[in-house]
């Protein structure tokens, strides 16, 4: 995999491979060097004492960010288009974020599932008290009734 290197980079790469900041740095340097000069993956990550998947996605990342992967290197920054003003883009941001209504269906839905949660709670509670006051009806029932049967012994006994 020759020619990965772009030859404005060059120079940066082989200082960072030298002396980078961390030994990371120079490895990520050493290995777009290796690969540069035509060395398989698994060779280059046996060289540089990384995993292949590692050594894939520093080489993936460089051909997105350049020398963008490497913190120290004094890089210009990619040149703005035109079309796009920054001024332009903020505006448009701002806009956006002013007609959005706060809160969205987010909150909206939030707020229903707690208010159909309540009601599901006060259905519980109420078909529990519900049966709470069935057992008392019943409990006071038996209890009238069991009353009534010792008073009609108890007079039954009297008359005797």
């Amino acid at each position: 995999m020759s020619k990965l290197i772009k030859p404005s980079h060059r120079e940066a790469i082989k200082q960072e491979a030298a002396a980078g900041s961390t030994a990371a740095v120079r490895r990520r340097a050493a290995l777009l060097l290796h690969y540069d000069a035509g060395h398989a993956t698994a060779a280059v990550a046996e060289h540089v004492g990384l995993s292949t998947s590692s050594v894939l996605r520093w080489r993936r990342l460089y051909r997105e960010q350049g020398l963008g992967i490497f913190p120290t290197v004094n890089h210009p920054a990619p040149p703005v288009s035109e079309s796009v003003q920054p001024d332009a883009a903020q505006e448009a941001v701002k806009e956006k974020s002013k007609t959005k209504k706060k809160g969205g269906k987010g909150k909206k839905r939030r707020k229903q599932m707690k208010k159909d949660k309540a009601k599901k709670d006060k259905a519980k509670r109420d078909k529990k008290k519900k049966g709470k006051v069935k057992k008392e009806k019943k409990l006071k029932k038996g209890k009238a009734k069991k009353l009534k049967k010792g008073k009609a012994k108890k007079t039954g006994k009297k008359k005797k």
